[in-house]
C-alpha cells in the first residue's frame, strides 16, 4: 500500500538514496531477507495468537477504537461505556466482563484484548 507523501518530503526522499548508511541497510535488509510488517502480521502474529496484530489495518482492535463497539443489544465508544451502571449482564457483543480478584466487581474489556 503506498502512502503519498508531503512534497516537502520527496528531498530527503532523494537524499536518502544517496545515504551510505541508507545504503548500506537496504543491502542488509535484503541480504538477511528482511521482511515487511504485512508478511509478519499473516505468517508470524496470526499463526501465534489467531489475531491480526493490533497495528494492523484489519484489526479488530483498530477497528473498534475507530467505530465504537457493540455491546450486544446497543453500542458504545468503548466497552468500558457499555455497562451504564448494570454490570456484566450488558457487556456482550465485542466486549466480556472481566471480574475482579475474587469474584466481585469487574469490568467491561474488548474480547480481543490480552
Amino acid at each position: 500500500q503506498q502512502r503519498l507523501l508531503p512534497p516537502e518530503w520527496y528531498q530527503y526522499i532523494e537524499e536518502m538514496k544517496q545515504d551510505k548508511h541508507w545504503l548500506y541497510q537496504q543491502s542488509k535488509k535484503v541480504e538477511n531477507q528482511c521482511q515487511d510488517f504485512d508478511w509478519f502480521d499473516k505468517h508470524v502474529f496470526m499463526k501465534l495468537v489467531g489475531r491480526h496484530h493490533p497495528w494492523h489495518p484489519k484489526s479488530i482492535v483498530r477497528k473498534l477504537k475507530e467505530n465504537g463497539v457493540s455491546c450486544g443489544a446497543h453500542k458504545a465508544g468503548n466497552c468500558k461505556l457499555c455497562p451504564q451502571g448494570n454490570g456484566a449482564a450488558w457487556c456482550n457483543g465485542d466486549c466480556r466482563w472481566e471480574y475482579g480478584k475474587g469474584g466481585g466487581g469487574g469490568e467491561c474489556v474488548l474480547k480481543d484484548s490480552a
